[in-house]
């Protein structure tokens, strides 16, 4: 019933996996660590339900399947137009929920079929942070999981 790619796996497996999922199967893919932009622009992106970036791989995967770097000051207003730009790109699937991640900031989401994004900001922590080390894979286990009881 669901799918999650997380590209620990050969690429190839990657690829065939998206090919042939059925299309009852709510697919979700984490593109860590990231691929070349040659095997971006050649992922069947329509297969994809969401995608799980954080801010860094927003922009290596908008520069790889566009060409050029998204310059702002502010981190919220460049991840939501990092977003909304991905999801313009002609090679990029406008079905594709987007979930990038932003560290301290939280997470912002843009729903697939919506132009507005949906921010959650980040709880704020007693003490400070040790190790980042599995966060982004943590993150998407639960994000996953939460789909998976509904």
């Amino acid at each position: 019933t669901h799918l999650l790619l997380q590209n620990e796996i050969p690429w190839s497996s990657t690829i065939h996996a998206l090919r042939t999922v059925e299309s009852t199967t709510l697919t979700f893919f984490n593109p860590s660590p990231m691929p070349s932009p040659s095997q971006l622009r050649e992922l069947p992106w329509s297969a994809v339900n969401w995608l799980i970036v954080n801010e860094g791989e927003a922009q290596s995967l908008f520069d790889a399947l566009r060409g050029e770097v998204v310059d702002s000051e502010e981190a919220l207003s460049r991840a939501h137009l990092l977003l909304e730009s991905l999801r313009a790109l002609p090679g990029f699937s406008s079905s594709v929920g987007l979930v990038c991640t932003l560290g301290s900031l939280g997470v912002m989401v843009l729903p697939s079929g919506s132009v507005k994004a949906i921010y959650v900001p980040a709880l704020k922590l007693n003490r400070p942070v040790v190790d980042t080390t599995g966060a982004g894979d943590c993150f998407t286990g639960y994000f996953v999981a939460g789909f998976m009881k509904h």
